[in-house]
């Protein structure tokens, strides 16, 4: 189990409609130029995207790389940089992720400490207006950027095959009476309980002495997680671009909500609906 990568995983289609998904992306009001400006946004260069061939296939990489981020931070920050070349309210602005460091709110401005190992003779502080950064955290449902950074940390420990003590004596802690099995079956459990507001990460077989309903519905919190997160991204999506002056918004189609996925689980709760159609209101296609 990767700590990074178990919350991207089946978050969005693969690709876009090219292979029959029902996923749809598209502007509120159709304005192809404002659509090739916001492809060229969202060109996150700390990655090196491609942006992808239309909006749909920009939008699947864009939330992918930047649940990586959340995933593994709990938060991350974009720098708005503008090439100043005028024309209109996207043209010549694009996106940059800040390296990960201290990075400070104080008078109106953000500041981001330079790591000490890259103290030299440059400054040790860049100061970024506010107007130039986009701060995105993870939904409030699923807590603090600094409570997710914790629990990652404890699932990286989890996540080591076996403990130090059973490599050194080379008979696989047999000397110490370690139990393998055992200890990978409490690890799960460990897991399990770690991530309980999530959901079950999806790497997880069905936890032993659990009945399928349990691992069925753990299932779906984390499809309602996802979706939360999904969801999070394109809402603030949308509100920085209205920050930059843009009169349209990004509508997605054809992805489960939140709020049906939940509903699928309280339905399921109370017998309602089987297991068949409560994973069918969380598939993505």
């Amino acid at each position: 189990m990767s700590a990074r990568s178990f919350l991207p995983l089946g978050l969005m289609p693969f690709r876009s409609r090219r292979r029959g998904a029902a996923f749809n992306a598209r502007l509120a009001q159709p304005n192809a130029q404002l659509e090739t400006q916001i492809r060229s946004f969202l060109k996150v260069s700390d990655h090196g995207g491609h942006g992808g061939h239309d909006l749909e296939d920009t939008l699947i990489e864009f939330v992918h790389q930047a649940t990586q981020y959340l995933g593994t931070y709990g938060e991350m920050y974009f720098e708005i940089v503008d090439d100043d070349s005028g024309g209109t309210v996207l043209t010549g602005k694009s996106l940059e992720i800040l390296p990960k460091g201290k990075i400070l709110h104080f008078f109106g401005k953000f500041i981001q400490i330079v790591p000490f190992k890259d103290w030299g003779e440059g400054a040790r502080a860049i100061f970024i207006p506010t107007k130039n950064i986009w701060h995105l955290m993870l939904p409030k449902k699923l807590g603090p950027p600094r409570r997710h950074r914790s629990l990652i940390r404890k699932l990286n420990y989890l996540s080591k095959p076996v403990p130090d003590f059973a490599t050194k004596d080379g008979k696989m802690g047999a000397s110490a009476q370690y139990d393998f099995m055992l200890d990978h079956d409490r690890k799960e459990i460990a897991v399990e309980y770690l991530t309980k507001k999530w959901g079950s990460i999806p790497s997880l077989r069905q936890i032993k002495g659990t009945t399928e309903y349990y691992y069925i519905i753990h299932s779906l919190q984390f499809s309602y997680s996802q979706a939360l997160i999904r969801e999070h991204i394109i809402v603030e999506l949308n509100s920085i671009v209205a920050r930059l002056g843009t009169r349209n918004t990004i509508k997605v189609e054809g992805l489960p909500l939140a709020k049906d996925i939940k509903e699928a689980m309280n339905k399921l709760q109370k017998g309602e609906i089987g297991f068949e159609q409560a994973i069918a209101a969380a598939k993505v296609s």
